[in-house]
C-alpha cells in the first residue's frame, strides 16, 4: 500500500502534498460497501470488485479533503449537473 501511495508521491516529488492522509495534504479517498449483493464475492478479488462495482456501492468519497459522498448520498451538488459535467469530460477524453 505504501508503494502505491506515498511511494508514488515521492517519485513525483509531491510527497509534501499527496501520498498520505495528514493535515494539510490533499486527500482523495473512497470507501465502498461490501455487504451488498452486487459486491458478493468481492473479498476474493477486491481489485476486480472495485473496477466492476456499481457507483451505488460508494459509501464515502472524499475529494481534496472535502466529503462529497456520505452514506452513499451526494452531499453537495446536484446529480444532474454532475452527470452533465462527467459526460462533457468523457467526450473531451475520447476526442483527445
Amino acid at each position: 500500500l505504501e508503494f502505491a501511495t506515498l511511494g508514488g508521491a515521492k517519485v513525483l516529488r509531491m510527497d509534501d502534498y499527496i501520498g498520505s492522509i495528514e493535515p494539510g495534504k490533499s486527500a482523495d479517498l473512497a470507501a465502498f460497501r461490501l455487504d451488498t449483493l452486487s459486491m458478493a464475492g468481492g473479498l476474493s478479488d477486491p481489485v476486480a470488485s472495485l473496477v466492476l462495482c456499481d457507483p451505488h456501492n460508494s459509501d464515502l468519497v472524499m475529494i481534496d479533503g472535502k466529503i462529497r459522498v456520505q452514506n452513499g448520498r451526494i452531499v453537495d451538488g446536484e446529480l444532474s449537473e454532475l452527470i452533465k459535467r462527467h459526460n462533457e469530460i468523457s467526450c473531451r477524453l475520447i476526442e483527445a
